[in-house]
């Protein structure tokens, strides 16, 4: 997805050529457009995975990362209309996120267009990068999120485990039914907030 268009005319055209079979690719929601899309379907593209990662202010604060809702809600559409199967990334359990930070994840994933598959991935402290010296100076680091960790599979006491489920349904409830927990949830955190 981040290839100029003129290499990926010329790859459409000697794809279709010299191989002709369905294919796979992983595309960076700030670096694509429609012609890109329609190239690429073209070519024989029926599937991509692409990541959200987190809310607006955690990839743009944070993990210092360009993908914004609104990048990754265009580049979600594209797919769709294209019928291209998305599969998209998300992390969690990040001791700089807040329950707003969730909330706004899961009205991105609301609002994208289904079907789609949901990969949630629990944060990895990795050695030596910003982030893993940043969360040592603040205590957030714990030796036991080192390493890449696969939420689904091997973390099971995520940050916000209500926010949790409700993202885990995402791609496979309708939005009013979302809605209704998103706002069961709020009333929660509003009558402990009260007490």
């Amino acid at each position: 997805g981040s290839a100029p268009e003129a290499y990926l005319e010329e790859f459409t055209e000697k794809y279709i050529t010299n191989v002709n079979k369905p294919f796979h690719i992983r595309i960076i929601p700030t670096m694509i457009n429609e012609n890109k899309i329609a190239l690429l379907r073209k070519a024989g593209l029926v599937s991509a995975v692409m990541g959200l990662q987190a809310s607006d202010r955690v990839n743009l604060k944070i993990y210092k990362r360009p993908t914004t809702r609104a990048s990754f809600l265009l580049a979600a559409r594209l797919l769709n209309k294209y019928e291209i199967a998305g599969r998209y990334d998300v992390i969690i359990d990040n001791p700089y996120e807040d329950e707003e930070d969730m909330m706004h994840v899961i009205r991105t994933f609301e609002a994208a267009p289904k079907p789609y598959k949901l990969d949630i991935f629990s944060l990895a402290f990795l050695p030596f990068t910003e982030l893993t010296i940043k969360a040592m100076a603040d205590g957030n680091y714990a030796p036991e999120t080192t390493g890449y960790v696969d939420a689904m599979n091997a973390r099971k006491n995520h940050v916000f485990p209500e926010l949790f489920n409700i993202l885990e349904m995402t791609p496979y409830t309708p939005r009013q039914i979302i809605d209704w927990l998103l706002a069961i949830k709020n009333k929660k955190v509003r009558n402990v907030i009260l007490k």
